[in-house]
């Protein structure tokens, strides 16, 4: 699940970057800078279904306590090992077709939009 937070992680920054090359100046803007996958969506003015969110926000999860950070900054940010947080139902199952298919739902729509994004670029010029 960490590579797969990864790779929409990188995906997501990589659209907003394309779409908004001003947030690198000396340094990356808080925007850029996060690893909370519904957030990224958000800035990116992707539309996220209950369950999609519910997905995101697990493997943001998985960024950030599999391996970023092996202690929190906070305490309270801290997940409890009395509670790990509860599997989506997409994903109860590694590797299973509704995983797949809510992730390339994702991936498909990410693209349409910066195709989109691209063309309204290209005709501005």
């Amino acid at each position: 699940y960490l590579l797969i937070g990864y790779a929409l992680e990188c995906l997501l920054k990589g659209y907003l970057l394309a779409i908004l090359p001003e947030l690198v100046k000396r340094r990356l803007d808080s925007v850029i800078v996060t690893h909370d996958l519904t957030e990224l969506c958000r800035d990116a003015n992707m539309v996220v279904s209950d369950e999609e969110k519910q997905l995101l926000d697990f493997l943001t999860q998985c960024i950030y306590w599999q391996s970023k950070y092996p202690v929190p900054l906070k305490l309270a940010a801290s997940p409890s090992p009395l509670a790990p947080p509860e599997l989506p139902q997409k994903v109860r199952t590694p590797f299973n077709l509704g995983l797949k298919v809510a992730l390339d739902e994702m991936c498909v729509r990410a693209s349409i939009q910066l195709e989109a994004e691209r063309q309204r670029l290209v005709l501005s010029k």
